[in-house]
């Protein structure tokens, strides 16, 4: 993943337990190098979520935006400041990454890669951050996060697999297979 640099030990140590655990059950585990562009679909990501959310909830921030959470608002501004012509740009990045992650996958039952920077948050006040996950979002393809052990403060530690577009019911296979070699 071109995140790799957000990952704490805690997911470097849960990532390659899951890579060895697989391969050892009899799972070929390759490195794969994704397109070098593939490290700015989180910002696309970023920057697209902001531009539809703000025609999202045009309506609660016209009319009722004191009742709206800060990062909502923050949100929503940085997708009005945005024009459509940078909108459709990056649609096109998103469309053609589907296009190149679905060519890559004919070669791959399935990507390892973490599934968030470390630990799970306590509490439930967020679910933490979402730097591994928004470039899959992106490309909309299956994902299915898996959690493989406990860190320093005893939360789970864990890694997603993705799938390409359309594959959802392989990757559920491939999810299961996995999980099963995990415990």
């Amino acid at each position: 993943t071109p995140q790799w640099t957000h990952a704490e030990p805690a997911a470097v140590d849960a990532f390659e337990t899951a890579a060895s655990k697989v391969q050892r059950a009899g799972a070929k585990v390759t490195a794969v190098e994704l397109p070098s562009h593939f490290a700015d679909l989180t910002e696309v990501h970023r920057r697209m979520m902001a531009f539809e959310s703000a025609r999202a909830y045009a309506t609660e921030y016209a009319a009722s935006r004191s009742k709206l959470s800060p990062q909502l608002i923050e949100l929503i501004e940085m997708g009005l400041a945005q024009p459509v012509s940078a909108y459709l740009e990056d649609r096109r990045a998103q469309e053609n990454a589907k296009r190149e992650l679905t060519a890559l996958m004919a070669e791959y039952d399935a990507l390892l890669v973490p599934a968030a920077p470390g630990e799970a948050p306590e509490g439930l006040g967020a679910t933490g951050n979402p730097v591994f996950s928004r470039m899959w979002t992106l490309l909309q393809g299956p994902n299915i996060a898996l959690p493989v052990q406990r860190g320093p403060r005893g939360l789970p530690t864990g890694v997603q697999l993705i799938g390409a577009y359309g594959s959802d019911p392989a990757l559920l296979a491939t999810a299961r297979w996995v999980e099963e070699r995990l415990r």
